[in-house]
């Protein structure tokens, strides 16, 4: 048997080498922070925007919403709260309009069930007007969320809400003769705008809005396969 002497410390291969330092971060240049912030302030003043023309203090009045098909869809709400609810129901059958119809069957209910939650808490008047408002409030934001989720390059995100914003204030294509509209009827009412969404299509403004949150998160949860559960919530 012989003898051997340990390799001393410092011999080569005797240890593995270290691991070199981590590179520190490096620093995003100031000027991409401000973008951030400007683009965020852009959102914010086009949401804020929207409501202002809404004008908060007649939404905040208990009067009874109408114009278009609204002041139908008022009662929608209130009968989903007092006859469908207490049985766990959130469709059926109403007689309230010719021989009756299948209510709950045509508009998606959700609208109709925050309106009830919110009327736990405040008037059923304002409670309605609040959720029809939501819709447009929310685009401009739904479609900076659509840009950032796609990683839209900058500055396009924010741009995305001013034309959700332009779209809102939507009336029609421009030139169109008298005898057109006639025909083509109400024209400015697409779908989407405010003239749509206050002709009794707030539903639609507000699915409109969601639609854009969801597709913004999707693209940020398959990009980082993170957080899988909230677009399901939104679609």
């Amino acid at each position: 048997m012989v003898a051997t002497r340990p390799a001393p410390a410092d011999a080569p291969g005797t240890q593995l080498d270290a691991a070199p330092p981590a590179p520190e971060r490096s620093r995003r240049p100031w000027w991409e922070g401000l973008e951030t912030w400007t683009g965020a302030a852009i959102v914010v003043a086009c949401c804020v925007f929207v409501l202002f023309q809404l004008q908060p203090d007649l939404l905040l009045r208990n009067t009874t919403p109408a114009g278009g098909d609204t002041g139908a869809h008022v009662w929608w709400p209130a009968f989903l709260r007092d006859h469908l609810l207490s049985q766990g129901r959130i469709a059926g059958w109403a007689p309230d309009w010719f021989a009756g119809f299948p209510a709950g069957q045509f508009y998606f209910p959700f609208p109709a069930l925050v309106i009830v939650a919110l009327d736990t808490i405040l008037p059923y008047n304002i409670a309605f007007k609040l959720v029809t408002a939501l819709g447009p409030i929310a685009l401009p934001a739904g479609a900076y969320v659509f840009g950032r989720g796609l990683r839209a390059p900058r500055p396009a995100p924010p741009l995305f809400a001013v034309g959700a914003t332009v779209l809102l204030f939507f009336k029609g294509a421009p030139g169109a003769d008298a005898e057109a509209t006639r025909i083509a009827g109400n024209q400015h009412i697409m779908g989407g705008n405010l003239a749509s969404n206050f002709a009794g299509e707030f539903s639609f403004t507000l699915a409109l809005a969601l639609a854009l949150f969801f597709l913004g998160a999707l693209a940020y949860s398959l990009e980082h396969r993170r957080r899988m559960w909230f677009p399901a919530v939104l679609f």
